[in-house]
């Protein structure tokens, strides 16, 4: 892994700038991306973020001036910034930006992370994405509330509220200092953790009612088809915390989560989550990654495939 001034360094003189994130992407990536691309328009860069359409809930976020929703053709980037991707294909149409430009850099926090950059600082004991950011900017540009607001963002988001065990110090400290810029940060934490709209409630409810414990395993899984979720005018981007409340169920230790990917027919999405049994490995058999304790995978089969598959992998590792 390359070190923090070697980053610096790239960023500094870099002129015309690209950052993208994982596809789907979450709070997480959002806030990491748009305070990326605030703070180096703040010190004279050309920034677009090219990220995938996401769910109303995070326009919260300052920034979203700078997403590019034209034809990537159009970008030319001395520079590529990757945010919160654990491998290329993670990047969706971002990826070919790793070939277009002459620097390419790789900032993430997932333990399964291919390295996949020109330079990588790839730091996997970290809470988020947004506290290396944070790391990153802090004394290299002034920070002000906008940026401070997107980063404190993917910060309570990834730490649960400040409630995972991925939760540190040097965490809370970075959030502390991020409030002291004037953010309003009871009003992001509600809209984060707390606020959603009908669809997503709706959406939600038909996920988590479907929930079932596994039997012989401290397994409970729930799933939403594609036909529930036009049913209600939701998509994926509708599931935020479904699988978070599964894998609170008194008795659970791992939850699974199974529906439709957004913009791909044929693919379910798996996502894992635990309190204690470490099912990263889990998800890298499945051909996907993450962390020890919060995971996915995109498999291309149905539900009853990957349902199969999960628990026949769940089982060998519990059993």
């Amino acid at each position: 892994m390359d070190d923090l001034d070697k980053v610096k360094a790239a960023i500094i003189s870099a002129r015309d700038v690209v950052i993208s994130a994982h596809t789907n992407p979450d709070c997480d990536a959002i806030g990491a991306s748009l305070g990326l691309a605030l703070a180096l328009k703040k010190m004279g860069k050309r920034v677009a973020v090219a990220l995938e359409p996401y769910a109303e809930k995070f326009d919260i976020i300052p920034g979203k001036e700078l997403l590019f929703a034209g034809d990537f053709s159009a970008l030319t980037p001395d520079t590529f910034i990757a945010l919160d991707a654990g491998a290329p294909e993670r990047l969706g149409r971002a990826e070919v930006f790793l070939t277009r430009a002459d620097v390419t850099l790789n900032i993430d926090h997932h333990v399964s992370n291919t390295g996949f950059a020109k330079i990588n600082f790839v730091l996997p004991n970290v809470s988020s994405t947004s506290e290396i950011v944070f790391d990153l900017l802090y004394k290299l540009v002034e920070l002000d509330a906008e940026i401070a607001s997107a980063l404190y963002a993917g910060i309570i988001t990834d730490t649960g509220g400040f409630r995972y065990s991925n939760t540190t110090p040097e965490t809370l400290s970075a959030a502390a200092k991020l409030v002291s810029f004037g953010i309003p940060f009871s009003e992001i934490y509600d809209a984060m953790m707390f606020t959603k709209s009908l669809r997503e409630v709706k959406a939600f409810g038909k996920a988590v009612s479907s929930a079932e414990k596994i039997e012989g395993m401290p397994v409970c899984l729930a799933h939403i088809s594609p036909e529930e979720l036009d049913e209600l005018g939701a998509d994926s981007r509708d599931l935020d915390g479904v699988c978070e409340s599964v894998r609170d169920i008194e008795g659970v230790e791992v939850a699974v989560f199974l529906y439709p990917k957004h913009g791909q027919d044929g693919v379910t999405k798996i996502s894992l989550r635990s309190k204690h049994v470490p099912v990263g490995k889990i998800a890298k058999a499945l051909g996907g990654g993450g962390h020890e304790l919060a995971c996915g995978a995109d498999f291309s089969g149905t539900y009853e495939e990957a349902r199969a598959a999960v628990l026949e992998l769940l089982r060998r590792a519990l059993l």
